[in-house]
């Protein structure tokens, strides 16, 4: 807080936090509202692989469902399904193995 100018002060957060802080931050949020669901775009492409785990594993814990869109095979371990779009308005609905690939 010293950092930024103390308790009193107002910034922008694009201004004054990383975007990994902000992703951070946005995380913390959810854990307090504690939704049923949440869809995830590329929520955790800033932050470091062992606090991204932490997140996935805490939203779990809470019985939170997470839908996740995110080019990091890291997450792949915390879904059950994939849902693979096939780039000509196709899709299906996989499950899914962290010991497999996207690519069945």
């Amino acid at each position: 807080m010293e950092r930024e100018g103390g308790w009193d002060s107002a910034k922008e957060w694009r201004e004054t936090l990383s975007g990994g802080d902000q992703q951070k931050i946005a995380w913390a949020r959810l854990f307090y509202h504690n939704p049923k669901y949440a869809v995830l775009d590329e929520a955790t492409s800033l932050v470091p692989g062992n606090i991204e785990g932490m997140m996935m594993e805490h939203a779990t814990n809470l019985g939170i469902t997470l839908l996740t869109v995110s080019h990091r095979p890291s997450l792949w371990k915390y879904h059950h399904l994939v849902l693979q779009y096939d780039g000509q308005g196709g899709y299906v609905l996989l499950v899914f193995s962290a010991s497999k690939s996207c690519d069945g």
